[in-house]
């Protein structure tokens, strides 16, 4: 599914009305919508804050062949539910899944799940991200979910963090149900977007 151009896009009135109400200015608001895809408020106010001198020349309009930045490398997005726009200094969690594991989606969702607790309680402890995690929680505590290849490649990508000093939690499943005990399932980073991209920018949405 293409997404459409600007003189196709209508920005869905309802949202645009509440962020006109938050001060944002109309034609802002309207980019803002654009620019994410009309999905929520939260995510156009928090673009919007991210570039608070967004206007018609400070973004390129998008092409059916659409285009996803993270950092300076650029990855195609093939359908527009998969569009994420990196903003740059806001903070995420990335969770990289290992794919060649053949989880179920229930199982996924589980590790997943358990990678968001381990990494989250992992960063309480920590005072030096008191303010990135107040940040994150205040702007939508993005998460976004990627492809992993292998064992080997969450372990290389681990490693990868932490000699960038990016706060990761690698998760080993206890191996009750369908994978092997001690099998690497998940590895999650935190960190400023454009930070956290330089170690999973060029990976594929899951």
């Amino acid at each position: 599914m293409s997404v459409q151009s600007e003189n196709e896009f209508k920005p869905n009135e309802e949202i645009l009305e509440c962020l006109i109400t938050m001060g944002i200015p109309k034609r802002a608001g309207e980019l803002a919508l654009y620019y994410t895809g009309n999905s929520s408020a939260d995510a156009a106010a928090a673009f919007y804050f991210d570039n608070p001198d967004i206007d018609e020349a400070s973004f390129s309009l998008y092409n059916d062949d659409v285009r996803e930045t993270h950092g300076h490398q650029t990855v195609d997005v093939e359908d527009e539910e998969e569009v994420e726009f990196a903003v740059g200094t806001r903070c995420k969690m990335v969770f990289v899944v290992n794919t060649s594991l053949g989880m179920g989606v229930g199982k996924v969702a589980a590790q997943v799940g358990h990678a968001t607790l381990g990494l989250y309680k992992s960063l309480v402890d920590d005072n030096s991200v008191v303010k990135d995690l107040q940040e994150w929680e205040n702007f939508g505590e993005k998460k976004v979910v990627v492809k992993g290849e292998t064992s080997q490649h969450l372990l290389d990508l681990y490693k990868l963090a932490n000699d960038n000093k990016i706060h990761s939690y690698l998760v080993q499943d206890a191996g009750y149900t369908q994978i092997e005990p001690g099998s690497i399932t998940v590895l999650g980073l935190f960190g400023h977007e454009n930070v956290v991209n330089t170690i999973s920018g060029t990976l594929k949405l899951l």
